[in-house]
């Protein structure tokens, strides 16, 4: 799950953060920062100066030169329309006018989730099914914001349809093997992950999710191997770099972990992912001199 805008970040920490953070379902806040990025969490203090957000069990800090403003994701506040805002009401007008068209519903639920509603996503999902319960897009879509939610036996219902549905598309089986790692069962999840990768061998994330798993079992080389082919697919993404500089560590490997430190900065500084910076300064400050 390593590049859709849902956004759970993939990078591995320990085995438990993935056990211990707390669900944030219906009822969150939405910062977006002046870069555009936006960050939904459960707000824990703000004041003049700064405001502090939980996401998923993780304390960030942001100053209010940083914010563009904050938003209730229960009681939204559309001001001027954001292209993501005005998405919404399109689809919304598409549905009024053809209340059975299965392919509004499911690019509403795609635009709710970009302005962080997840619960109005899944309730446009569901509908789409009730529409035309034989096609894979919603219930890979539910799958995907599930695991986001972190509801994982949920996710793993829906994806387990998809996998019916269609038993030769990739994405269902990386999907349940993202759920199955969660929950700690890491034999499904390789089960499931390396038979996306079978499907289709160019699926950058399905390696990236493959080298989390073994990075869970501290197989260091092979996770190494699997962050350097998902990088190899497609280099664009900070998290990759982080999750490697992680195999890096556990092999010893401290200056070739300090260099994926550095792209990975690079990367998440250009896409404006404060969260994992912090995170990533964290982890440098840990790694031993070299």
């Amino acid at each position: 799950m390593k590049k859709n805008d849902y956004n759970l970040i993939i990078i591995f920490l320990f085995t438990s953060i993935f056990m211990l953070c707390p669900l944030y379902h219906c009822h969150s806040e939405v910062i977006t920062l002046n870069s555009g990025k936006q960050i939904e969490g459960k707000i824990i203090e703000k004041n003049k100066k700064y405001v502090r957000i939980d996401v998923l069990g993780m304390s960030s800090t942001y100053f209010c030169d940083q914010i563009k403003n904050i938003a209730d994701t229960a009681n939204p506040s559309w001001g001027d329309n954001t292209p993501e805002q005005a998405a919404v009401l399109f689809w919304e007008g598409m549905i009024k006018k053809d209340p059975k068209d299965y392919v509004a519903y499911n690019n509403l639920a795609e635009s709710y989730q970009k302005i962080g509603q997840n619960e109005k996503a899944i309730q446009c999902l569901k509908d789409a099914i009730k529409i035309n319960p034989g096609k894979i897009a919603a219930y890979l879509k539910l799958g995907i914001i599930y695991n986001c939610e972190r509801e994982f036996n949920t996710a793993i219902t829906y994806l387990n349809t998809a996998i019916n549905i269609e038993p030769h598309n990739a994405e269902p089986y990386n999907q349940i093997g993202f759920s199955y790692l969660n929950l700690n069962n890491k034999e499904d999840a390789l089960r499931n992950i390396k038979q996306a990768i079978e499907i289709n061998p160019q699926n950058e994330e399905a390696y990236n999710n493959l080298g989390l798993v073994y990075l869970s079992l501290e197989k260091y080389e092979e996770a190494r191997k699997n962050f350097e082919r998902s990088i190899q697919i497609d280099n664009s993404d900070g998290t990759s770099y982080f999750n490697l500089a992680f195999a890096y560590k556990g092999l010893g490997l401290y200056k070739e972990s300090a260099l994926a430190c550095s792209q990975a900065k690079e990367l998440l500084e250009a896409d404006g992912n404060y969260p994992i910076l912090q995170s990533l300064g964290k982890f440098i400050s840990e790694l031993p001199p070299v």
